[in-house]
């Protein structure tokens, strides 16, 4: 009811669902239904892992407009403009669509290889002290009392037959930059006061020297527990 109250008030264009788990999809259709239920010309963007690892189960639910596969950072907004204004969403790259009853499919071909050039998550916009107070992360139970999430990297080079990440992000490693991280670090201790970090990188350890140069900066400027779920 919340979320439903929440979509008529903004009266959004578009919504954008994440599905990050398969356990979780009928949440996310969930979701969607409750958006079209609102108004049925707002468009409905879905994204992730499970929609990338099965984009033609996702596409059958008929509220679905669109699906980005893969890393969304370079497709949202293309996408986005192109369902406000009518474009044809045949030109763009990593996205699924209906077409009458086919499939489109424009695979993946741009990775973001730069990660530095990414922005840092727009914490300000979401309720922090209700993630960071939570007792309990992907790793087990909280060893301090502010403790957050975060990714330093993206890729696996492993092939692990139960796991999906190498479909969002691929499977070449790719690393933030030291410095580009301690900048992001420096940032939470400062306004959140974060004791705790959480790494959810999916091989943090896929590239050991810049790992290892990693770790040795964070134990020489910070005073920061840590944890890879």
């Amino acid at each position: 009811a919340d979320i439903q109250e929440r979509i008529a008030c903004e009266k959004p264009d578009v919504v954008g669902i994440t599905s990050m788990f398969t356990l979780q999809r009928k949440n996310m259709h969930k979701v969607v239904q409750l958006v079209k239920n609102v108004n049925k010309g707002t468009k409905v963007i879905v994204g992730g892992a499970h929609p990338t690892s099965a984009p033609e189960d996702v596409l059958s639910d008929k509220n679905v407009d669109a699906i980005i596969m893969g890393e969304g950072e370079n497709s949202i907004h293309p996408l986005v403009q192109a369902l406000i204004h009518g474009y044809d969403l045949k030109k763009l790259d990593g996205v699924w669509f209906k077409s009458g009853n086919n499939y489109i499919i424009n695979e993946k071909k741009n990775v973001i290889q730069d990660l530095d050039s990414i922005p840092f998550p727009a914490r300000h916009l979401l309720p922090m002290e209700k993630y960071i107070n939570a007792e309990f992360r992907h790793g087990g139970r909280n060893r301090t009392t502010r403790a957050t999430s975060f990714i330093t990297s993206r890729g696996c080079q492993y092939r692990c037959n139960f796991c999906t990440a190498f479909k969002v992000f691929t499977r070449v490693p790719r690393m933030r930059s030291v410095e580009n991280v301690v900048k992001e670090l420096q940032l939470l201790v400062d306004d959140y006061n974060i004791e705790e970090i959480y790494f959810e990188d999916d091989q943090i350890i896929a590239k050991q020297r810049h790992t290892g140069e990693l770790f040795d900066t964070l134990r020489e400027r910070f005073n920061l527990k840590w944890d890879t779920p």
